[in-house]
């Protein structure tokens, strides 16, 4: 009688612990992706600077950006490398003129004790950016080149007395896309920074061969100029690779 009694009670706790939710539940679904969305205002003009040694500028021609998609292969880049980090890159539409250096107060300096205060995205995006209730944004706008050439932000080709030089002057910002609070920034670097012998340019930069240089700066060839984007484009691509990589991600 207890032999039996025993394989019944065995069985039935079999069966119970059949029906027992060991293991049952589904895991987890990871979270969502987080969205962002990538703005870019490099410049709405090319600078065409002759500079004497002492860093002053002896004379300056502004050219159009005309049909030259640079803010097209900057957001291409940034989304790319945002997607290997795991975020949710939405299209964003903006008006451009809302994140150019002229609404902003001027080109965004390097920071330091002595500059004056960070752009506010706050309003900007929500007035200019469509959609503009995102996770997070990343704005590349237009930043300062120099601290003795006034001309030398943003996009632009500068000759001293040695080899001209195209440089591309940009500032990038991480953004709460509730909050409006700039998570983190960073101004680009020269590839050669530390060590450059010519430390007037404080941005990416870029030799170019000295025919392209205009010999009169309001006379530029189209031949100078395509020559010029090229150089502004692999400039601009492998500048991205290091500063998006100094920004701290949430």
């Amino acid at each position: 009688m207890l032999r039996r009694y025993l394989i019944v009670s065995a069985c039935l706790l079999l069966v119970a612990c059949s029906w027992w939710p060991w293991g049952s539940d589904e895991p987890a679904a990871p979270p969502a992706p987080k969205t962002i969305g990538v703005i870019s205002v490099l410049s709405s003009r090319i600078a065409v600077i002759d500079t004497a040694n002492s860093g002053w500028s002896r004379r300056t021609a502004f050219y159009p950006l005309a049909d030259w998609p640079i803010d097209d292969l900057a957001t291409t880049q940034a989304t790319a490398w945002l997607q290997q980090k795991g975020f949710d890159v939405r299209p964003v539409t903006i008006q451009p003129g809302a994140f150019s250096a002229q609404a902003l107060g001027g080109p965004v300096t390097r920071g330091d004790w002595f500059d004056r205060q960070r752009p506010s995205f706050t309003d900007i995006i929500h007035r200019s950016a469509q959609p503009g209730d995102l996770d997070y944004y990343l704005i590349l706008v237009e930043g300062s080149g120099s601290t003795s050439v006034p001309d030398l932000h943003g996009i632009g080709f500068v000759h001293f007395s040695s080899r001209p030089q195209a440089f591309i002057a940009y500032h990038v910002f991480l953004i709460d896309g509730k909050s409006g609070e700039t998570l983190d920034d960073v101004h680009a670097d020269a590839d050669n920074q530390w060590g450059s012998a010519d430390p007037a340019v404080d941005a990416p930069y870029t030799d170019l061969p000295k025919a392209i240089w205009p010999r009169q700066i309001t006379a530029w060839s189209p031949e100078q100029q395509a020559a010029f984007r090229d150089g502004i484009d692999a400039e601009l691509t492998s500048s991205l690779k290091a500063t998006l990589r100094r920004l701290d991600l949430p």
